[in-house]
């Protein structure tokens, strides 16, 4: 099978592990992936990491785009709120994994070298975050969970990455030395981060100058970004630095560059977006694919080397190493959330919710693409004659670590951390959803470049809204089929003003901010609910409205408004979300005086009729 004809191969796995997980979404689908892969491995003869000759490309086409990608969305708040305890998780729990998983398996398994078994446990650092995401359905975790994990996992794949350099650096030269391993590892580090920042900052320059000029488009733009990972790479590699660090460094830069907010700029936020969702979706899914798909290769002789009682302890020994790994991360997040002090300096104590959290952070970091992509870059041979020792014994081993964790991951964390429903909303269901994508695409469709940046905004707040209501069942089927029209001259008012508002905020330096609200105070902070009802009167006031004055006499007079204009009063009760009719059907009262005016109009009596 052509080289082409392998990667057509993985495409069409990819496309239908997608299908897949539309109809059994229970199951993550790096699974599915890794059982589709699986399959096709047994019925190919051919090693479909061939396509790849050289094993250290790996990290160049896989780890560098996914790295830049997890930077493009790191959350600036939430990483320097935690600071201490990411570095402590991306640094120093990679570093010791590596340790004590090459230690341990070097005793137990004397056949492989002390250099090669720290590269497995530098290779089994990393985390990967994204597998997690894709159970988010029937996960529930907290916003500091949320913000551990995934600035663990921006760091400790860098980390991990370099360790597994040093490790296999060692096998190779058969020499050590902490001295030198430390020197190299600073400035490794250091060189990365700053050829990454000065790769970045050219970038951005560049990209200010074409856009000064007028020649920037939404492909120039594109093309940039998806270059500037393996550019980086690459030249790193060539100043023999991290090219790993090279990638974060720049992605994180080119992310918290300032930039004016324009319609230009938005457009191309949402175009990178979807190119960027397309790539890294493409990228995990052919590594998940690739790792089923050489399973067999690697499965099948060591099985049949090892015989059937040695079979079984190889799958003891992965067993064993995925307890060794899940058993120092879970001491040293124990040690880590003890070690915190609460905002009254008290240090928490050790009780169920205590352990169940520490628990939910150790499972939830399940191994995945990263580490596949590391330990597949383990070189053939250590010199031109002498092949690199148990390569298919380490490759088996990660690779089963992976399934496992994932297995983990997916069907014991939904127990530790259930997704819950809000106390008191009222049900969910397909229906919401369809109804909120209406609202969407309605706005997508009556979109102008004029109103793209507000549009944006509203659109990823359904879209969030969305994502809050898919599991949640309906209980009222009368709902199926209900649609909302949006009122298009409301709707280009409501444009301007976030338009208006979004410039505002950006011109007072607050847009950054952990909040998830869209209306901030002047630090940054969410506005309080007596802020909101004091300018809604002092606006009021100056409109020159009398008697009461408050947000809910706003939302009466709308109701009231579309009732008199002729509004059906299912759409006016889905407007006000209101639970039952009963509830909406308090302002048809207001409707007594438009409907005299209607009778005076058109009944024959009052026209002088019989």
């Amino acid at each position: 099978m052509e080289s082409f004809e392998i990667v057509l191969l993985l495409l069409g796995c990819v496309l239908v592990s997608s299908i897949f997980d539309q109809v059994f979404s229970r199951l993550a689908m790096p699974l599915v992936q890794i059982a589709l892969g699986a399959v096709v491995g047994f019925l190919i003869a051919e090693d479909p990491s061939a396509v790849i000759s050289d094993p250290e490309l790996f990290p160049l086409i896989f780890i560098a785009p996914l790295l830049f990608d997890e930077s493009r969305h790191a959350d600036k708040g939430a990483l320097w709120k935690n600071k201490g305890h990411i570095i402590s998780l991306a640094i120093g729990l990679a570093f010791i994994t590596a340790l004590v998983v090459g230690f341990v398996l070097n005793l137990i398994v004397p056949s492989i070298p002390l250099a090669a078994a720290f590269a497995l446990g530098a290779a089994l650092g990393p985390t990967d975050a994204a597998a997690v995401a894709a159970m988010g359905k029937d996960v529930k975790l907290t916003d500091r969970q949320k913000s551990l994990l995934s600035g663990e996992a921006l760091f400790n794949d860098a980390s991990g990455v370099v360790a597994f350099e040093f490790a296999i650096a060692a096998a190779i030269t058969g020499t050590f030395s902490l001295f030198n391993a430390t020197a190299t590892f600073l400035f490794d580090f250091v060189g990365g981060v700053v050829v990454g920042l000065v790769l970045a900052a050219i970038v951005m320059f560049v990209l200010g100058r074409v856009r000064a000029l007028g020649l920037e488009t939404p492909t120039v733009f594109l093309l940039f970004e998806v270059v500037m990972p393996f550019f980086a790479y690459l030249t790193a590699e060539h100043f023999a630095v991290s090219g790993i660090l090279a990638v974060v460094a720049a992605a994180l830069f080119m992310k918290f560059y300032p930039s004016s907010l324009t319609i230009e700029s938005s457009r191309y936020a949402v175009a990178s977006e979807n190119v960027w969702e397309l790539i890294v979706f493409v990228i995990n899914g052919i590594v998940f694919v690739l790792l089923g798909m050489k399973l067999p290769e690697v499965i099948l002789p060591t099985w049949n080397a090892s015989g059937s009682q040695g079979g079984a302890w190889l799958l003891v020994l992965i067993v064993l190493i995925t307890a060794i790994v899940l058993g120092v991360r879970f001491a040293w997040v124990v040690a880590m959330e003890k070690l915190t002090r609460n905002r009254e300096g008290a240090r928490p104590k050790i009780n169920a919710d205590f352990l169940r959290n520490a628990a939910v952070i150790t499972l939830a970091g399940p191994k995945g693409a990263v580490t596949l992509s590391v330990v597949m870059s383990l070189p053939y041979f250590i010199t031109a004659t002498t092949p690199f020792p148990n390569r298919d014994l380490l490759i088996f081993l990660a690779s089963g670590v992976i399934v496992l964790t994932l297995l983990i991951a997916n069907f014991v964390v939904p127990l530790l951390a259930p997704a819950e429903e809000s106390e008191g909303a009222s049900p969910r269901s397909k229906v919401e959803v369809d109804i909120l994508q209406n609202v969407i695409d309605e706005l997508l469709e009556k979109e102008t470049p004029e109103t793209a940046v507000p549009t944006r905004v509203t659109v990823q707040a359904y879209r969030d809204r969305m994502n809050l209501v898919r599991e949640r069942e309906v209980s009222d089927d009368t709902l199926r089929g209900m649609r909302i029209d949006v009122l298009g001259d409301q709707l280009e008012f409501v444009r301007e003003k976030i338009l208006h508002y979004i410039g505002l905020i950006e011109r007072q330096n607050i847009c950054i901010s952990s909040e998830k609200a869209l209306f901030l105070t002047h630090k940054g902070k969410r506005i309080s609910r007596t802020a909101v009802y004091r300018t809604v009167q002092e606006e009021l006031d100056r409109a020159g409205v009398q008697g009461k004055k408050s947000p809910h006499v706003l939302r009466h007079t709308f109701a009231t408004h579309l009732l008199n204009s002729g509004a059906d009063m299912r759409e006016i009760q889905e407007l006000l979300g209101h639970a039952s009719l009963q509830a909406t059907q308090v302002y048809t009262h207001n409707s007594i005086a438009r409907l005299r005016e209607i009778y005076a109009k058109a009944h024959p009596r009052e026209k002088g009729g019989k």
